[in-house]
């Protein structure tokens, strides 16, 4: 059966469809596009070779600039359909065709997920080569809309899985819960995938302090629709859920609370649709905890889940240290008079430092997952030991001690828009205290962590107020190494929190 051909005066990739016809119909005859380069007028060269007729010897027609000359809307010619096993077209035509046909339809872009531009298949490196743990090139699971934030693959299980424990810089860990589950997760689901990109993406801009992210309202808006498809199926799966807890995180740096506030809730809502936090690989737990608590704590809110499940012992236990907390914490506790539950808080709070301080000295290999459940178990208890009750003194070392926690947990703790609440809170349970006639190492502390949360807010002048105000104490506190004595008697973590220290005295008393 004859099919005809039409060359028509403005460029065009003929494409062999012998792949819809029967098995049963096979011939000899093929039909070849060849990669030719394109003529003076874009029109490429075609090497068409007819239907063999029984009796005679077939013959190659080629088609160049006699097409170019002909003052014809097309031409037509009959051929025969061609055999299966010549029916394969080269790939870069069946990838320009698909594009050509796609622009001449007026398709939208995400129907291209498998054409690329001849450009893109050129790209270098990380652009153009798969990852492992991909069945196919990233190509076909990013949308060719945001296809340049592919750029930030590596990024994500290098530079912002050293962000996720900043301790990490002075602690040894055993692994890395962004390189061993969540990349290797996002490999193998596409919302999952693209949200990591953004993740990548905001990190970076934040880091080179760039104020315009606009270039991500497209990626944002894929990741959106793509997230409404599965709500609307109920397509509740782990990846889906940490997908969200990913972008409750990004909303929550860039100071969008209350769209934090949206997602952690559907998180919620979603991990109770499933059974409850117990359905979630133990794996995976940590890190929607994390965008939970990280958030409430910023917006001084009730998490949205329940306390942390422990798995493990710990920290202080599993890397056997027998050192106890200071006398001069115990004494100072007690001499303000703390409810017992918060009392116990800071002693848990101090084991934990004890914990990392010895960790950083000797190099022992701590697991990063009883480090976390630390983490989040300590800022969990303090953010729900609230009492409408509460005096000035007790919330003053609650909100301090969630300050002491942020400078653990966050790579940049102090920024403005998650540091703006905490400080003003804090400020607040302080006017009642005559913080200038309390020499104590507890009110000092208090002071030294409002200082350091307000260094981008409104108070950040009063609290250096107060501290210049106590360069009359006894023990010459100007002096950076006396101050940091005094600091150790109460919690500190000399490794990691020496740099925020110096800083600051720094900025306030011109030494460090």
């Amino acid at each position: 059966m004859a099919e005809a051909i039409l060359f028509p005066s403005q460029p065009m990739f003929m494409v062999d469809r012998g792949w819809q016809r029967s098995r049963k119909k096979k011939t000899k005859n093929t039909v070849r596009v060849a990669e030719s380069e394109v003529q003076i007028n874009g029109v490429p060269e075609i090497t068409i070779t007819l239907a063999k007729p029984r009796s005679s010897k077939s013959k190659s027609l080629t088609r160049t600039a006699e097409v170019q000359q002909r003052n014809v809307k097309a031409q037509s010619m009959e051929h025969e359909p061609p055999t299966s096993k010549q029916k394969h077209v080269s790939r870069t035509a069946k990838q320009v065709t698909a594009r050509t046909k796609t622009q001449r339809l007026g398709q939208t872009s995400t129907t291209l997920a498998n054409a690329v531009p001849t450009s893109d298949l050129r790209r270098p490196s990380v652009l153009s080569i798969g990852m492992t743990g991909s069945s196919s090139s990233l190509y076909t699971v990013i949308d060719p809309e945001v296809s340049d934030f592919q750029r930030f693959i590596n990024y994500y299980p290098t530079r912002l899985a050293s962000a996720l424990l900043p301790v990490s810089k002075h602690v040894r860990f055993n692994s890395n819960p962004i390189q061993d589950v969540w990349f290797p997760a996002a490999m193998n689901d596409e919302v999952l995938l693209h949200v990591i990109l953004f993740c990548s993406a905001l990190h970076q801009s934040c880091m080179l302090d760039c104020s315009d992210f606009s270039d991500s309202k497209v990626l944002l808006k894929v990741i959106l629709d793509r997230l409404n498809r599965r709500m609307q199926a109920r397509r509740y799966s782990d990846e889906t859920i940490g997908a969200i807890s990913c972008l409750a995180l990004c909303e929550n740096q860039l100071g969008n609370h209350a769209k934090w506030a949206m997602h952690t809730t559907g998180m919620s809502e979603m991990i109770q649709s499933r059974g409850g936090i117990a359905a979630i690989p133990e794996e995976m737990q940590l890190k929607l905890y994390r965008a939970d608590i990280i958030g409430a704590v910023d917006t001084l809110s009730s998490p949205r889940l329940p306390r942390p499940i422990r798995t493990s012992k710990s920290l202080y236990r599993a890397i056997n240290v027998d050192i106890p907390p200071t006398v001069s914490l115990i004494s100072e506790l007690a001499d303000a008079d703390l409810t017992p539950n918060l009392f116990d808080i800071f002693i848990d709070l101090s084991y934990f430092c004890q914990a990392l301080n010895v960790a950083a000295k000797t190099q022992i290999a701590v697991d990063s997952r009883t480090y976390e459940e630390d983490v989040f178990c300590i800022q969990y208890d303090l953010i729900t030991s609230v009492r409408a009750s509460q005096r000035g003194i007790e919330c003053a070392c609650r909100l301090a001690a969630l300050v002491f926690m942020q400078s653990i947990m966050k790579e940049i703790p102090f920024i403005k828009t998650s540091s703006g609440i905490i400080s003003r809170e804090l400020q607040r349970s302080l006017w009642c205290l005559e913080v200038e006639r309390e020499p104590g190492s507890l009110i000092f502390w208090t002071l030294v962590m409002g200082a350091l949360v307000s260094s981008r807010t409104n108070e950040k002048e009063w609290y250096r107020d107060k501290l210049r105000a106590m360069a009359s104490w006894p023990g010459n506190l100007v002096n950076w190494q006396n101050a940091k004595a005094k600091l150790q008697e109460i919690v500190w973590i000399e490794s990691l929190q020496d740099p925020f220290g110096q800083q600051l005295w720094h900025e306030v008393f011109g030494c460090s």
